[in-house]
């Protein structure tokens, strides 16, 4: 069983760097947005694009963990 768990904490890891990812990248959106308010529209949609695929990854990581710790 402990392997199990270490395997799935394991596949849980980039969880860190998709929450790392996610602020940044937010981050970066209201810095662009302050400095070009015309352009909201357009990098709204390409960061709410690219915060899906990062949930992606985080969602793949978790259903991973799960079949670890199932199987």
């Amino acid at each position: 069983m402990s392997v199990k768990l270490f395997a799935a904490v394991v596949a849980m890891l980039p969880l860190i760097a998709v929450a790392v990812s996610i602020s940044k990248m937010f981050s970066s959106l209201f810095g662009a947005i302050s400095n070009n308010p015309v352009a909201k529209d357009s990098m709204s949609t390409l960061a709410f694009v690219g915060a899906g695929l990062l949930e992606s990854i985080a969602l793949l990581c978790f259903i991973i963990s799960i079949i670890v710790i199932s199987s």
